[in-house]
């Protein structure tokens, strides 16, 4: 792709601003990264907004953290942001 297009500058504009609030977001004074336990999870971050036995969702605004276990550790955080 052509990144000098006009589509092509919205997109890379897109992803910055993603990558910049992924950023902010995943740099959390909880200190919770990959491998971390459940446990720490649970304790660190209180009161998810969604909960199932492989993730908790936690939800701000526009912005939602979401940590995925497996076998009590995390094995993936994905970040969304609601547009609208």
């Amino acid at each position: 792709m052509n990144i000098r297009t006009k589509h092509g500058m919205a997109l890379a504009a897109a992803l910055v601003a993603v990558a910049s609030a992924q950023a902010e977001m995943m740099d959390r004074p909880e200190g919770i990264k990959i491998g971390s336990t459940q446990h720490d999870v649970d304790t660190k971050c209180k009161n998810p907004t969604k909960s199932s036995e492989s993730s908790y969702t936690y939800t701000s605004g526009k912005n939602n953290l979401k940590f995925n276990f497996r076998d009590g550790a995390v094995v993936g955080i994905d970040y969304m942001r609601t547009t609208g």
